[in-house]
């Protein structure tokens, strides 16, 4: 899946056209390194192409997608579903909630780690070919071990507060933007 990365805690796209069932939009937005995958489709029942904007926002507590009009009075029977990392497990999903057919969902982000002191980023759970990838460790006392791969179109920044260790197994393609930096998450 080829997913459009959203880089903002508040995020609202452009008009943006839906074509058939079997053509869903996917979106990629991450939190303290960690990526969460967005589908927005039609249903099934629903056929013709529409237009959409598709609205995120997190607000420390709850992460918030909709899908909205392109206009007053509009309506698009959409689908919204929120994907873990790996892009396979659900982890919440909404049809309708947010009238005229437009979906909205709203996610509990509570109690998350925000920023760990060791982060192992291995294959092939975290081989990256496309999209903008940050993983941070801590600010201060962070580290990274890094082998898996970097291919494709992928752009990926590392950032930690003490070292980045790449083992064998690591490797980044040309073509690819790989970046390391100190620094990281508090």
């Amino acid at each position: 899946m080829a997913a459009t990365s959203i880089s903002s805690n508040s995020f609202m796209s452009p008009i943006i056209c839906l074509n058939g069932f079997d053509n869903p939009d996917w979106f990629s937005w991450s939190l303290n390194g960690h990526v969460y995958y967005i589908k927005a489709a039609l249903t099934s029942s629903q056929v013709d192409a529409g237009n959409y904007k598709l609205k995120l926002t997190y607000d420390n507590t709850n992460l918030i997608v909709e899908t909205i009009p392109e206009t007053i009075g509009q309506t698009l029977d959409t689908y919204l579903t929120l994907f873990d990392t790996d892009g396979v497990t659900v982890l919440s999903m909404n049809d309708n909630g947010n009238g005229n057919g437009f979906s909205k969902i709203i996610y509990a982000l509570i109690n998350l780690n925000p920023c760990v002191s060791a982060l192992a980023i291995a294959s092939p759970n975290k081989d990256y070919s496309s999209g903008t990838i940050i993983q941070e460790a801590n600010a201060t006392t962070g580290k990274i071990t890094a082998t898996n791969k970097i291919t494709g179109t992928a752009k990926v920044t590392y950032r930690a507060g003490k070292t980045i260790t790449f083992n064998p197994g690591f490797k980044a393609d040309g073509g690819t933007v790989f970046k390391t930096e100190f620094g990281g998450c508090n």
